[in-house]
């Protein structure tokens, strides 16, 4: 089935380590919502 995007970007920082479970969780759910999300996560910024 095709994803409609709606094109608003989040970006979404994080000064907080060890939870890199809940960050890949708020990306999946923002992704699943057709946001185009930006995270740094792991010194790489994930689009």
């Amino acid at each position: 089935m095709y994803k409609v995007r709606n094109h608003i970007k989040v970006f979404v920082s994080s000064t907080v380590y060890d939870f890199e479970s809940q960050l890949d969780m708020v990306y999946s759910t923002l992704d699943g919502y057709g946001y185009d999300v930006m995270m740094l996560h792991d010194r790489a910024t994930r689009q």
